[in-house]
């Protein structure tokens, strides 16, 4: 059977401007913010920028409550939006071609018209997700705890949606979709025997 190479070639370009900002107070106190701005070659010109920020704090209150028994406490919170975009080519399809044996053609060379047409006011899927935090070591960092909460929200899902097919396509790619994840982590260690030339440590984890 002869063997027929194809080539493919796809080219998409993401220019992008980012900053960021920490604050400290103290040595316990801290704010972390950002702000990330893409310039993307697969998004139409008149909406090709797209804007996700994030926002971070964390207080360290075992320098502030004097216990013998806290070794290190730390309280956490976060905030963040990502975003992403259209793979390469799809605003400007090429036309496919083909060359082989196909319904009688004979080997003559075919183009065709892709079966997907994009919407032309299609925006970034974001992806918001927001997050709280502690964590402890405790009697000299002999056991520890870590227990993290977090809620994310991804909106404006880019998915494909069926359309009629007298408009010469099967599928439209549109903003269409939205989901929610959610969850607790909580992670539990310890040093329960600890000597010069031993030492014994174990960590619980638990996900939902």
């Amino acid at each position: 059977e002869q063997v027929v190479p194809t080539t493919l070639y796809n080219k998409k370009q993401v220019n992008s401007m980012f900053a960021k900002a920490s604050l400290g107070y103290g040595g316990y106190a801290f704010l972390d913010a950002s702000v990330r701005k893409d310039y993307s070659s697969a998004l139409f010109n008149n909406a090709n920028g797209y804007i996700y920020p994030s926002l971070g704090a964390s207080l360290i209150f075992s320098d502030l409550v004097k216990a013998d028994w806290l070794s290190f406490a730390k309280a956490r919170v976060g905030w963040a939006q990502v975003g992403s975009d259209l793979g390469a080519n799809l605003i400007n399809p090429a036309f496919p071609t083909y060359s082989g044996s196909y319904n009688g053609y004979g080997g003559k060379p075919i183009m065709w018209t892709k079966a997907q047409l994009v919407d032309d006011q299609i925006s970034p899927a974001i992806n918001s997700s927001t997050e709280f935090g502690l964590d402890l070591k405790m009697f000299n960092n002999r056991l520890g705890f870590s227990g993290t909460y977090y809620n994310e929200t991804r909106e404006n899902d880019i998915i494909p949606i069926s359309v009629s097919a007298g408009s010469g396509y099967s599928t439209k790619l549109t903003n269409a979709g939205k989901s929610v994840r959610k969850g607790v982590e909580l992670v539990l260690t310890a040093n329960p025997f600890k000597t010069d030339s031993f030492d014994w440590n174990f960590s619980l984890n638990f996900a939902k």
